[in-house]
């Protein structure tokens, strides 16, 4: 009778154990590198509203950058797509503005932002 409640108490440690273990594990999540500090001073990450706009703010103006002005193509990406405009919303600051129900919610998505296109790095 001993061994009975041993096996429910055993596969209970178990599934315990398998569920602490996955929690813990990464959500894919890339870490940044530190070699942009040098360039990127904040941006928009982590959990948004299906209606934020999202931002990157530079270290420094960007000579040229009109605020206003939209970016040149492929300058933000996202993955998967998501449809609206990119512009300068400061001489320090790219703004994306998805359009209305663009971004799903629940969905995970990745930005590309190419530093190269707007300054030298």
């Amino acid at each position: 009778m001993r061994n009975f409640f041993r096996i429910p108490g055993l596969v209970a440690a178990i599934l315990c154990i398998a569920f602490i273990s996955s929690c813990s594990r990464s959500s894919g999540s890339r870490a940044v590198s530190t070699e942009f500090a040098t360039f990127i001073k904040s941006y928009t990450g982590g959990i948004v509203s299906d209606k934020s706009t999202v931002k990157v703010r530079l270290s420094s103006p960007v000579a040229g950058a009109v605020p206003g002005n939209e970016l040149k193509d492929g300058t933000l990406s996202f993955s998967p797509s998501v449809r609206g405009t990119a512009r300068w919303s400061a001489p320090d600051e790219v703004e994306f503005i998805p359009d209305a129900d663009a971004l799903k919610p629940g969905q995970a998505y990745t930005a590309r932002f190419r530093l190269d296109r707007v300054m030298k790095v």
